[in-house]
């Protein structure tokens, strides 16, 4: 079961997607932009692949783009 889905754009593409589930998270790369020759990887971490990663935590990637405290407020008001 997802929770919540969220796409991920890189320079203005749409990289893939990131999904919160019941058993944590999911990325997976969308398949466009893997047959794009020019793209590179979001992270080191996480080379492009078909498969999707999975992790019982955010990954490391997304986690410090998540505004805390006062920006969040301000995020979820917009």
């Amino acid at each position: 079961m997802t929770y919540r889905r969220a796409d991920v754009f890189w320079h203005d593409k749409r990289a893939g997607i990131l999904s919160e589930r019941e058993d944590g998270y999911q990325f997976k790369y969308d398949t466009q932009f893997l047959s794009d020759p020019s793209r590179h990887a979001i992270s080191l971490t996480m080379p492009l692949q078909n498969d999707p990663y999975h992790s019982k935590t955010m990954f490391t990637i997304f986690d410090g783009l998540i505004p805390e405290g006062w920006l969040l407020d301000m995020a979820l008001n917009v």
